[in-house]
């Protein structure tokens, strides 16, 4: 392993509508099966940080801040593993309670295969990955929608490794775009978007 490094910083009240933390995302500091990091949550309310908690493994340097309804806050992170030539990406909802300890719930996840690829160049693979995710936020600066962009398909070792231009995938990836909805505690997938969902093995 490398280097400590600190990668972000979050302010918020994620243990309680009152209580200040601070949630700081190290990375290099654990195992490969760990993620090579995690989190660790602090309270602020004393005037000075005070170690709440150490979550291994919740990688925070992708994420957006939204509050509950009671003004406690929770986070939608954007995360993934990569191993044995497969690589996840997820999207995840990361809540904490009044201790630091955090509960996660995966959203939606992709998984691609494309480097495993070897010999036979026929083989197939999978082609997936996370590319964006789009927020509305209501007036009370609640989050009440969100669309996930994605792509899935199988394809070839052969249309895997052939040269394109950047930015363009390979012959059989398709994009699609999920909307999920908030109830206040929950993603749900949206209705009109579920034959879109059933396109990503589950």
């Amino acid at each position: 392993m490398g280097e400590w490094e600190l990668r972000n910083a979050t302010i918020g009240h994620f243990t309680s509508p009152h209580e200040n933390n601070l949630i700081l995302d190290g990375f290099n500091c654990d195992s490969h099966s760990q993620n090579f990091g995690g989190s660790f949550i602090f309270s602020m309310s004393a005037g000075k940080p005070r170690l709440l908690k150490y979550a291994i493994g919740l990688i925070t340097d992708q994420c957006h801040k939204f509050p509950f309804a009671d003004g406690r806050e929770f986070l939608v992170c954007r995360g993934g593993w990569t191993g044995q030539g497969e690589n996840t990406g997820t999207i995840f909802m990361a809540r904490f309670d009044a201790t630091g300890k955090e509960s996660q719930t995966i959203i939606f996840s992709t998984t691609d295969t494309q480097a495993t690829c070897g010999d036979p160049s026929d083989a197939q693979v999978d082609g997936s990955e996370v590319k964006d995710t789009q927020f509305v936020i209501n007036s009370s600066g609640q989050t009440s929608e969100m669309t996930i962009t994605a792509t899935y398909g199988k394809l070839t070792c052969a249309q895997s490794n052939a040269k394109r231009a950047p930015g363009v995938d390979p012959p059989g990836v398709k994009t699609y775009q999920l909307k999920y909805l908030f109830d206040g505690k929950q993603f749900t997938i949206a209705p009109e978007s579920k034959a879109a969902l059933k396109a990503f093995p589950q």
